[in-house]
């Protein structure tokens, strides 16, 4: 992951964009759409919103194979969520997860390479590394969901119930941060090992960013290059 493109003012809005409508989709809607103040259509309106930065911040600068890939992939994730919507089979269910997991890990990679390329600290390169990692967050919450519609029982609640998407996503967010409170838990062996590996993604993941972007601001400080943060 050599060489840098200098960011643009356009990147720097995508970013905003990907990293508020995470933040709206996961931390700040789904309380209000639970206690019944707004309805589900208002996360489903966010997600759309988490998609249509996240390509415009993937394609932006990119070949024209990714473009496509990219394109390909949010065609199919809003046909997969609109037949979620509308049939609701386990089947639908499924395509949703599954797809959008594969494209928010593409939204992921992409990001993430550009926040690990050489070139000088920016706020853009700072909101990149925060939005890949409630994107790992996402993509995990939606694997849980994969597998408990495969396998029910696959992940369990204190209460007893069915894990909702909200249950899931919780558990995957307290799993990446390794709080891991007991009440919602992954019993069956797939379900565990996806558990370990987030939790080992969420240790990892915030030594190597912040050993990566020290070692490029003195990098960039020994260049004499006067552009900072």
């Amino acid at each position: 992951m050599t060489g840098h493109t200098p960011a643009t003012r356009s990147d720097d809005r995508e970013l905003h964009a990907l990293l508020l409508a995470l933040v709206l989709a996961l931390f700040v809607v789904p309380p209000f759409t639970l206690a019944g103040v707004v309805g589900p259509w208002l996360v489903d309106l966010l997600f759309a919103a988490v998609v249509g930065a996240g390509a415009l911040a993937v394609i932006h600068r990119s070949h024209t194979g990714l473009r496509v890939t990219v394109t390909a992939l949010v065609f199919a994730a809003v046909v997969a969520k609109v037949g979620r919507t509308a049939v609701g089979s386990t089947g639908w269910l499924l395509a949703d997860a599954i797809v959008s997991a594969m494209t928010i890990a593409l939204f992921a990679l992409v990001i993430l390479r550009r926040v690990f390329a050489a070139g000088p600290i920016t706020v853009a390169r700072i909101e990149g590394a925060v939005a890949v990692y409630l994107l790992v967050g996402v993509l995990w919450a939606m694997l849980f969901e994969a597998l408990v519609l495969q396998f029910p029982g696959a992940i369990t609640t204190a209460t007893g119930v069915t894990p909702s998407a909200t249950d899931l996503s919780y558990l995957s967010f307290v799993t990446l941060t390794t709080v891991g409170y007991g009440d919602v838990t992954p019993v069956a062996p797939a379900a565990r090992s996806l558990a370990v590996v987030e939790a080992l993604i969420g240790q990892l993941y915030p030594a190597v960013l912040i050993a990566r972007l020290v070692s490029l601001e003195i990098a960039h400080r020994d260049s004499g290059d006067p552009t900072r943060l």
